[in-house]
């Protein structure tokens, strides 16, 4: 469990472009905590059913407004995904966080809290 938790924190607590000396060990060990508790609790006895058609292609659907909230030094994955949300679902809109991987809420709360806020009472 421990190497699991290991890869999991440095995959998407610190992200490709740190080391965890680099990462503030409160946000690290918070994060640590959460992976724990969610492997503790026992699987579900369904199986996913996968979407039909595939969300990808109904994204240009949602008709509310929608915001990704993302880290500069997250995945480029996640990345690529926001690009593809920005692309499909109209209005929508991206704020990066300078400074924060995948954890953008953990690292940066005042920043996340400020643009989530706004974003809110619009």
């Amino acid at each position: 469990m421990n190497a699991y938790i290991e890869y999991f924190q440095r995959s998407w607590t610190d992200g490709p472009h740190r080391t965890p000396e680099q990462v503030n060990r409160d946000v690290r060990q918070k994060v640590r905590d959460m992976i724990k508790a969610t492997l503790s609790k026992p699987e579900p006895d369904n199986t996913a059913i996968p979407l039909e058609p595939p969300a990808i292609g109904r994204l240009s659907t949602i008709r509310i407004p929608t915001l990704f909230v993302l880290g500069d030094l997250d995945n480029p994955g996640i990345q690529e995904i926001s690009g593809l949300v920005l692309k499909g679902v109209p209005g929508s809109r991206k704020v990066l966080i300078k400074g924060a991987a995948h954890m953008v809420n953990m690292e940066k709360p005042e920043e996340f809290n400020e643009v989530v806020g706004e974003f809110l009472s619009k």
